[in-house]
């Protein structure tokens, strides 16, 4: 098995425009409501977005898991205290890491964690220090712990189990397959083995016969 297997499957998968957009909707869903919920902690220079953790995705999910999760930071940032530089410049960084982690990754799922982290230490930190008040330095170490522990020890995890699900639900219906063809070939000898008992079982009582006829 590739190491890139199972971002193949899914880009296979996502050949169907419904799937397309059913993964921007999830993703940019998701994304909105994680950031929402979480209030300032989504949006402050000490700051943990857990729904940076789906960052990673468009290295298995392509252009749809990129175009949601920009989708979904406009819409969360629409609540930023931060205001119209969180709404204009949060997206377009999201995009930014999005489109990195989906076209130069190196078929690495670690490298597609990295990009989110620090794109967003370095990008994000630019103007929420200055809102805040904070030295820019603070608030690249601070967002990028934010982001390590959302896109790394979350996203990273989330990849694996999303690439292990798809390769074994394509690989269930082939094993499946294959058990039958295994079962229809054990009939097919115990079937013959049973004829050619059968048989020689029956040659033999007409040679006996005309033997004794013979005889």
């Amino acid at each position: 098995m590739t190491q890139n297997m199972g971002k193949e499957m899914v880009e296979m998968d996502l050949d169907r425009p419904s799937l397309k957009l059913a993964v921007v909707s999830l993703t940019a869903t998701s994304y909105a409501l994680l950031t929402v919920v979480l209030g300032s902690l989504g949006y402050s220079w000490i700051q943990v977005r857990i729904s940076e953790a789906l960052a990673p995705l468009p290295f298995l999910m392509g252009f749809p898991a990129a175009a949601g999760l920009t989708i979904g930071c406009i819409l969360a940032n629409w609540f930023s205290p931060v205001g119209v530089p969180d709404m204009i410049f949060g997206p377009a960084l999201t995009l930014l890491a999005a489109l990195l982690s989906w076209k130069f990754t190196f078929n690495r799922k670690a490298v597609a964690c990295i990009y989110p982290i620090v794109v967003n230490a370095f990008g994000v930190s630019a103007y929420v220090s200055l809102f805040y008040n904070i030295p820019y330095p603070i608030s690249v170490a601070t967002i990028a712990l934010g982001e390590f522990i959302a896109a790394m020890l979350i996203g990273y995890p989330l990849l694996v189990a999303i690439e292990k699900t798809v390769i074994g639900a394509r690989k269930e219906p082939h094993a499946e397959i294959e058990r039958v063809k295994r079962s229809a070939s054990i009939d097919r000898g115990t079937k013959s083995g049973e004829y050619l008992k059968n048989g020689k079982h029956s040659f033999a009582l007409i040679f006996k016969d005309k033997h004794y006829r013979k005889v």
